[in-house]
């Protein structure tokens, strides 16, 4: 099997989301990864084809509520706040030398929970790393 050496996980303070830390956590655990949470906020300027966002402060506070998850996991991970589309901004950084990105199936605006997210499905298209999907 090939090593994980470095796991990027996309937050957003959903259910999903928590669970995708919970997996992070057994893996980084497993695999003596580093992990790293992404959260992205969605300003208003951006929202013309995605849900409206939280607000500056409540994107940091939801990183830094994920951090406190994933420490109480036993884990110490580094937090990322980055502002623009969400699908974009993990694919992008998941650029810089991940091995594994992890995201919950639906995040806090999925429709009527029948849909996977449109974020979760676009990272899925589009990485060039394996994609671990946690479905709640």
């Amino acid at each position: 099997m090939v090593g994980v050496r470095k796991i990027l996980v996309g937050v957003d303070g959903s259910k999903c989301s928590n669970e995708a830390i919970r997996y992070a956590a057994e893996l980084s655990k497993k695999f003596n990864a580093t992990v790293a949470l992404i959260h992205v906020y969605v300003p208003p300027e951006v929202t013309r084809d995605l849900p409206a966002h939280d607000k500056p402060d409540e994107a940091r506070s939801k990183l830094d509520e994920s951090k406190k998850i994933m420490g109480e996991l036993g884990v110490d991970c580094e937090t990322i706040l980055a502002t623009g589309h969400p699908a974009r901004n993990i694919l992008n950084e998941a650029a810089k030398g991940y091995d594994m990105i992890i995201l919950g199936s639906r995040g806090l605006h999925a429709v009527n929970g029948f849909l996977m997210g449109s974020t979760t499905t676009r990272v899925a298209h589009h990485a060039k790393i394996p994609v671990l999907i946690i479905h709640c």
